[in-house]
């Protein structure tokens, strides 16, 4: 069994707003809510002294994986990912599973929401099962993927996800936690040791891929080819897809990502050994952006945690002892 991330953190232009989101359309629960404040809080995500946010974490009650973070700092603020840039370096996206993509979209568009286009089914082997997806854009500009999981025998990966989803708990309007989270890294090898050697993720697929309509989507161009290597840490939910440019050039968000800034700011993982794996990350090539220290963590509790890079991206990471 692998690590997944138990949950990961956006920063939004507003807290309520974005709670109205992931209650009244996603159907998800507010599980905790209040104000992140002190030297603890500040040290810990290398903030200046007095910075505080309004926070609350959003998932489903009996799930303790694929949570979301929100955290509302206000003031003047970047925004991490421009709509106009559909593909980044950074971490991407938020993927959600639903059981039909296309119904879900019908329902989704009569509140509103705006969808960067129609459904499309990525270039994978059907034998192996294959997924049909879309995207719009979620509180603090962070990219939302409801995926449809189709086809896919009962010894494909896919096949046991489509019937583990079945029976697993969904959210008051039939959405998951999040499900997987595509990180697009600048290096691909360093990124993918890390999940693997350190989180104990599994490699599912390794390969490069590229899909015109999917290109089309995500603003790529149209022989775009991208290594996609999709990490399962043993759990339904809390995985992870590295995306790595292949053949073209995307902006870089990664030096945006931090707080107080709008946008997907950072993934959290709870490990055995928070020293041992703070060690491997620095091996690797990671950063040490604050060093392990006992902090109140939303929805968690005290607990010692530390915050560094993702090897081969930059991205913040954050890791939490067990």
């Amino acid at each position: 069994m692998g690590v997944p991330f138990s949950q990961v953190v956006i920063g939004v232009e507003n807290l309520a707003d974005a709670i109205s989101f992931f209650d009244s359309i996603m159907g998800l629960d507010t599980l905790w809510q209040g104000r992140l404040d002190g030297e603890a809080f500040t040290t810990h995500w290398n903030l200046p002294a007095g910075a505080a946010a309004d926070a609350a974490v959003i998932g489903l009650d009996e799930e303790p994986i694929g949570r979301i973070l929100l955290l509302d700092f206000g003031g003047d603020r970047e925004t991490v990912r421009a709509a106009a840039a559909r593909s980044v370096y950074g971490l991407y996206n938020l993927n959600f599973h639903v059981d039909d993509c296309f119904k879900a979209v019908e329902r989704l568009r009569e509140v509103g929401i705006d969808f960067w286009a129609e459904p499309v089914k990525p270039d994978i082997d059907e034998s192996q099962g294959g997924t049909v997806e879309c995207f719009f854009d979620g509180p603090g500009g962070v990219a939302i993927n409801l995926v449809e999981l189709t086809g896919g025998g009962p010894e494909t990966t896919i096949g046991q996800m489509r019937v583990a989803l079945e029976s697993a708990p969904q959210s008051r309007t039939n959405f998951t936690p999040v499900a997987t989270s595509t990180h697009a890294p600048k290096e691909a090898d360093p990124a993918l040791a890390f999940y693997r050697d350190v989180l104990g993720m599994a490699v599912v697929i390794d390969q490069e891929m590229g899909n015109p309509a999917t290109n089309a989507m995500l603003g790529r161009p149209e022989n775009a080819l991208n290594r996609i290597i999709f990490l399962n840490p043993g759990h339904l939910y809390g995985k992870i897809v590295l995306s790595q440019p292949v053949n073209y050039e995307v902006e870089d968000a990664i030096p945006r990502a931090a707080p107080p800034n709008i946008g997907y700011l950072a993934q959290s993982f709870v490990v055995d050994d928070l020293d041992n794996a703070c060690v491997q990350v620095k091996n690797l090539g990671g950063d040490i952006i604050s060093d392990a220290m006992v902090c109140d963590l939303p929805g968690m509790g005290s607990k010692r945690t530390a915050l560094v890079t993702c090897p081969g991206s930059g991205a913040l990471i954050e890791l939490i002892a067990a």
